[in-house]
């Protein structure tokens, strides 16, 4: 019996090995804290730093990652791109960034009046996209939208309730979701009315509950992920449900290859960050990772699933 337990027990050690050893590490050229990343398919990829105001890009495949812009010590939040020449990058000052040329030039643009970080960028379609953040005087809510391509934005702060807004995810070029502090909220008409799906207001002294990352399986499966472990699940874009806790950790992006496996990643306070991964649709977690940094953002091509964190970890998994 116990030779039959320790070779049970050796197995298990070697899946998880080999799980682990699924991930490639890749050259960064930069060792800031890699904040976001995006790609508008297998091969075109581009990273933002969070405090060191740069742009990484990789032609082919993230084989390779060089700096394609530099903008002094900009903190940059989100990145979006409509195809591979048009994309905008936000962050700090009220500031977008633009490129018409895939990155190889960036023209900067105030789009709020005031001081503000713009945490969150997401475009519809080539004229129609929303930002939102918050100013810093108060700090109050910023929400504000463009049917110009960017070139003209309205503020549109008292269409939606107060919060600390960020993660977007559109399913279609009408319905989309904008998540934040422990708000969630959805728009059925691209931008033009918004109506709140989700709102908690209970408070908790030992953690700070804060959305930071949503996304959708499908039509009408939907996650958000946040701070001190929050997780929380529709099964009908219209009602959200927390689920059991299974950390205590910052979950900060979350993606569905389908909708049973999923991956969530993040950090703590004290300890290394976090990479989980489940196969059954959310009702169990494992750790995919472990021993890394703390990492910000979980993106998906058609081939692998890339994650980027603190120290420009740049990892890579096929699909």
């Amino acid at each position: 019996m116990r030779l039959l337990f320790t070779l049970f027990y050796c197995f298990l050690c070697v899946l998880s090995v080999h799980a682990q050893s699924e991930w490639e590490k890749h050259q960064s050229p930069v060792q800031a804290d890699l904040h976001n990343v995006f790609f508008t398919n297998n091969s075109v990829g581009w990273i933002v730093t969070h405090n060191t105001g740069t742009i990484l890009h990789t032609k082919d495949g993230g084989k390779n990652w060089f700096i394609q812009a530099q903008k002094d010590s900009m903190f940059f939040e989100d990145i979006h791109f409509l195809n591979e020449q048009k994309g905008w990058v936000s962050g700090e000052h009220g500031l977008l960034f633009k490129t018409t040329d895939g990155g190889k030039n960036w023209s900067s643009h105030k789009i709020s009046k005031d001081d503000a970080w713009i945490y969150g960028i997401h475009f519809h379609d080539k004229n129609h996209g929303i930002a939102v953040g918050l100013r810093e005087k108060g700090p109050t809510t910023l929400f504000l939208e463009t049917q110009t391509g960017g070139t003209e934005w309205n503020d549109v702060t008292q269409k939606v309730p107060a919060s600390f807004y960020e993660p977007i995810s559109f399913i279609n070029k009408q319905r989309g979701y904008v998540a934040g502090g422990k708000k969630i909220i959805y728009t059925p008409d691209s931008g033009k009315t918004w109506e709140t799906q989700f709102s908690d207001t209970t408070s908790n002294s030992k953690c700070r509950e804060a959305i930071r990352g949503l996304t959708f399986a499908n039509n009408n499966i939907g996650w958000a992920v946040g701070h001190c472990g929050l997780v929380l699940r529709t099964l009908d874009g219209k009602q959200w449900k927390r689920l059991d806790k299974f950390t205590t950790n910052r979950l900060r992006s979350i993606a569905f290859l389908s909708k049973s496996e999923g991956y969530i990643v993040g950090d703590s306070n004290n300890e290394p960050g976090v990479l989980y991964h489940t196969q059954d649709g959310g009702q169990t977690w494992s750790t995919a990772l472990k021993d890394t940094t703390d990492l910000h953002r979980v993106e998906l091509t058609e081939e692998k699933i890339w994650v980027v964190g603190d120290n420009g970890t740049i990892l890579s998994k096929s699909r």
